[in-house]
């Protein structure tokens, strides 16, 4: 009974993978550079560098997806990840990211200690770009956040496609 059950999904399957056509980049010069725009291994130790953002961690709201991967190559914190455990740092995040209102923004921020924001428009722009044209993601894309979120210049080693914000929190500005 179970092997009846099973055998149409394995067989829907392989129909499925053999008749699909795979992904060919628009041109050569596109071929590589999913791999190469906002690439954390090269961005890591510019996060990491004592002189660049500071010494002591921070917490940091992103693509969920780069939770784990900044996680395992810096000492920073972050604010969501693939966890279904942390299930209010993912809505935190989702939320920080699409309010078009900045004091729930601010509220949150000083909430969950969040001391950068990192973006990869290219990535995650699906996620965070659809809740409407004030969304503090497409402000932050503009560069017209709240005075409290400056952009922070990537040094010129980091690789292309990252934003990076620092957040003030409080009467003090985060950690240098």
């Amino acid at each position: 009974t179970v092997t009846l059950l099973v055998a149409h999904l394995v067989i829907g399957g392989c129909v499925l993978l053999a008749t699909a056509e795979p992904s060919k980049p628009e041109t050569e010069d596109d071929a590589g550079k999913d791999q190469e725009e906002c690439s954390l291994s090269r961005l890591a130790p510019i996060l990491s560098d004592p002189d660049g953002l500071g010494v002591r961690p921070m917490t940091i709201a992103t693509f969920i997806d780069f939770g784990p991967e900044l996680l395992y190559r810096t000492p920073h914190r972050v604010l969501a990840g693939p966890y279904h455990r942390n299930y209010q740092g993912i809505l935190g995040a989702y939320r920080l990211l699409t309010s078009a209102d900045d004091q729930e923004v601010r509220a949150l921020a000083e909430e969950r200690g969040v001391d950068l924001i990192l973006l990869c428009p290219s990535r995650d722009r699906f996620y965070f770009g659809r809740e409407g044209d004030q969304a503090l993601y497409l402000r932050l894309l503009q560069n017209e956040g709240p005075p409290w979120i400056r952009s922070v210049p990537l040094f010129p080693e980091a690789p292309d496609g990252f934003l990076l914000f620092r957040v003030k929190r409080g009467d003090r500005d985060s950690p240098r």
